[in-house]
């Protein structure tokens, strides 16, 4: 995979994967809506790409449960962006080789973040938040050595 502007993923967000934004996100990655499996860890209705070895995780939802949609059956897509995250490889895995988004680096601290970023909005020993634009950007901690573990951008929530 080439790298990818983040501006790709970030345009995609709260978008159908049948959307123009949607669909082209998922053809520079390499993949369709076959490849979204069913999020382990969610209930019906959430579907998710995960490639440990280019340290990518995309959440999606199906458009139902994000949007009010008249006769639907919640399951069947078509399937929103809702989150996206960009792996370091320091908890295992591979790391992400594209951008970060807003010119985040993996090898930043907390100092490095707040100085390009300003103060978060929300900051715990874990994961520190940003409201940037309509959606949030997180960064995942290793709680021992203090390493960027991931890099997210969330939607709006509703």
């Amino acid at each position: 995979m080439a790298s990818i502007d983040p501006a790709l993923f970030i345009a995609a967000l709260d978008k159908a994967h049948t959307s123009s934004e949607g669909g082209r996100l998922l053809t520079a990655i390499g993949i369709s809506e076959a490849d979204l499996q069913e999020n382990p860890m969610e209930t019906v209705g959430h579907r998710m790409y995960e490639d440990e070895a280019r340290g990518i995780q995309l959440d999606f939802v199906d458009e139902g449960k994000r949007r009010k949609t008249p006769i639907h059956d919640i399951g069947e897509g078509p399937w929103v962006l809702f989150q996206f995250y960009f792996m370091s490889g320091a908890a295992g895995g591979g790391r992400y080789a594209g951008a970060l988004p807003y010119g985040i680096t993996f090898d930043m601290t907390r100092a490095d973040l707040a100085k390009l970023l300003g103060a978060p909005t929300s900051s715990n020993p874990m994961v520190e938040l940003w409201q940037k634009e309509d959606h949030r950007v997180s960064v995942n901690f290793d709680r021992k050595s203090g390493a960027i573990k991931a890099v997210g951008v969330q939607a709006p929530l509703e």
